[in-house]
């Protein structure tokens, strides 16, 4: 079916002439003078009354369109060639989590995966933002960090037991990732804020994919962006970082299934007070329903807030949970979203449907 509403197609032409990467998979542009659909990233630039919106590339074929050659939409995001990317690097970091690198170099390493070294490294800084040798290391310093607080191990010990040939080697990687020493990290006041354990879990819908952060205390993000802390390799664990990301893992894919409106999760974030505020606000609003920001200024008693609680909305670290989607300008536009516009508009579509 195609794309019938006038705002959102001049949203998607404005995407498509600037190329939108956040776009990507979302919508695609059917060029009516050469019969050929395209991703939002096509160089290609048709003129806007020669083009058609299609939310998928079957619809799309369906209407006649071929696939172009230059910008692949056979590729683009939740396509079968892109999952199969994205299949790779899970199975890269189940093995990285299981017996790290194993002495292996990284050219070894991709060869276990039918990929060179480059492609290797091209798909982890995609995914998770860096190379396989650094995930490994990121890995090897956390289960360091975590005997570091678990037990009265010296801490050559546990260099060696975490796979350093070296103390010195250790101690700069280590000062290097969590910007203080293994021995203060360990002990001190400074140390003690700091050794908090995360764990992160990329979890796909059928919208977007989402970046789960979680403590000992509860969830502490989910981001569109991917964030630079361990990946959760399987949620099978009984400790309660893991449980915590159990349990919001299952109540975002309720939420998506049209089975959850109200989360009901322990929380581990950190605002100031005004932000506190605001935030406390957004969980108010009932599901399906919007607010503007000028709304939520009034409700926190302070309508000459508008800009800041726009802000505040902006840096909302708990995204769906705390519905930071369901406030929209005092005009009935959208207003920003961190995550998209389009994924905005498919979130309220979301709870208007269900």
């Amino acid at each position: 079916m195609k794309l019938q509403n006038q705002k959102q197609d001049d949203l998607y032409f404005k995407a498509f002439r600037e190329r939108d990467a956040r776009f990507d998979g979302l919508f695609f542009i059917g060029v009516k003078t050469t019969d050929i659909y395209c991703r939002p990233i096509c160089p290609a630039k048709p003129k806007k009354e020669n083009m058609e919106f299609f939310k998928t590339r079957g619809q799309a074929e369906n209407a006649g369109y071929r696939a172009c050659l230059r910008c692949r939409p056979d590729a683009s995001p939740q396509s079968p060639a892109w999952l199969g990317k994205t299949a790779i690097v899970e199975r890269a970091i189940k093995i990285l989590f299981k017996k790290g690198l194993n002495g292996l170099n990284e050219d070894r390493f991709a060869e276990i995966f039918g990929v060179s070294a480059r492609h290797l490294r091209r798909l982890f800084m995609d995914e998770m933002g860096k190379t396989p040798k650094q995930f490994a290391m990121s890995i090897q310093l956390n289960r360091a960090a975590q005997k570091l607080t678990g037990n009265d191990h010296s801490i050559s010990q546990i260099a060696m037991d975490s796979g350093f040939k070296s103390l010195r080697r250790f101690n700069a990687a280590f000062k290097d990732f969590y910007k203080m020493s293994p021995t203060k990290f360990r002990s001190g006041k400074p140390a003690q804020e700091k050794r908090t354990m995360n764990l992160q879990w990329m979890m796909k819908t059928e919208i977007t994919s989402l970046y789960l952060i979680a403590s000992a205390k509860g969830l502490r993000g989910v981001y569109w962006k991917k964030q630079n802390v361990p990946f959760a390799p399987s949620l099978a664990g009984s400790d309660p970082v893991t449980q915590n990301l159990y349990q919001a893992v299952k109540q975002l894919e309720e939420y998506f299934a049209g089975q959850r409106r109200v989360f009901d999760l322990p929380l581990d974030r950190k605002g100031t007070a005004f932000q506190e505020k605001v935030w406390s606000e957004l969980s108010k609003i009932p599901y399906g329903t919007t607010l503007s920001y000028k709304d939520i200024a009034r409700k926190i008693k302070n309508e000459k807030a508008v800009r800041a609680v726009g802000t505040a909305n902006g840096k909302n670290p708990l995204s769906i949970v705390v519905p930071c989607h369901r406030v929209i300008a005092a005009d009935g536009s959208l207003g920003g979203f961190a995550g998209g516009l389009s994924t905005k508009t498919k979130l309220l579509e979301l709870e208007r449907q269900k």
